[in-house]
């Protein structure tokens, strides 16, 4: 940094990203733009991508924001789907049984 200027830590933290981003576009740049590059030119973005991809168990917390979206996921979504059919078809049931509506026709049999 040419400036004498204080910078916080985040600060500083964002100016380094920045300049790593700059210097990979750079380099992915001048790669594309080789005449004597190989026939295939790997983007470092997408190799970034694949890597916290493939490794994202390993760095995997668990948080209570994660815990909360696993409980509501995992418990909540099916009790409530398992409430929701049955109690329909036990109205379609109720409604058969005093004559409300006619039974629907089981077309798998005969």
């Amino acid at each position: 940094m040419a400036d004498n200027r204080q910078f916080s830590v985040e600060q500083r933290a964002e100016i380094e990203r920045i300049a790593l981003r700059d210097k990979v576009k750079r380099q992915y740049q001048r790669m594309i733009n080789d005449p004597r590059r190989p026939a295939i030119a790997i983007d470092p973005a997408i190799d970034r991508w694949n890597f916290v991809r493939q490794n994202a168990y390993q760095y995997f917390k668990a948080t209570p924001k994660t815990s909360l979206a696993g409980f509501m996921m995992g418990i909540v979504v099916p009790v409530t789907l398992i409430v929701l059919i049955t109690r329909s078809k036990m109205t379609e049931f109720n409604k058969v049984q005093f004559g409300e509506i006619e039974r629907p026709r089981n077309y798998l049999s005969y």
